[in-house]
């Protein structure tokens, strides 16, 4: 495990392993449920955070969780907006909020060190994991 949190291609390539299970829980969750669509997608997205959270655990790392404050909303947007009508501020509005989270997170990848690292000391952690 040592060698994998100290490698950041590796540490990257775990990340993204880890959205993606958490996308597919969500996915799994939002098709299962009988309810109407928004509160099916609050459901996947807690879902998802759940799963998510779970990896920060196992990982002893809450690192893992930051890249999901600047992809989710984007993911919530779009899945708000598949169906409706296209109007000018809705447009501008998943532009810049798609703006926002690729600059989020391209600013955590560029910064990001691997999993043996977090954003703030490990102690602040340790009282919880």
């Amino acid at each position: 495990m040592k060698k994998i949190k100290e490698n950041r291609a590796v540490s990257f390539i775990v990340i993204f392993f880890v959205y993606v299970i958490a996308a597919a829980a969500g996915f799994c969750v939002y098709n299962a449920l009988g309810l109407v669509w928004w509160l099916k997608l609050l459901i996947a997205d807690i879902a998802a955070t759940v799963i998510t959270f779970i990896f920060s655990v196992i990982f002893k790392n809450a690192s893992v969780y930051d890249p999901y404050w600047s992809v989710q909303p984007i993911v919530i947007l779009f899945a708000c907006a598949v169906g409706k009508k296209l109007d000018l501020l809705r447009i501008l509005l998943l532009i810049a909020v798609t703006f926002w989270g690729v600059r989020l997170t391209a600013n955590w990848a560029y910064t990001f060190k691997g999993l043996d690292h977090q954003d703030w000391p490990s102690s602040t952690l340790s009282g919880y994991i």
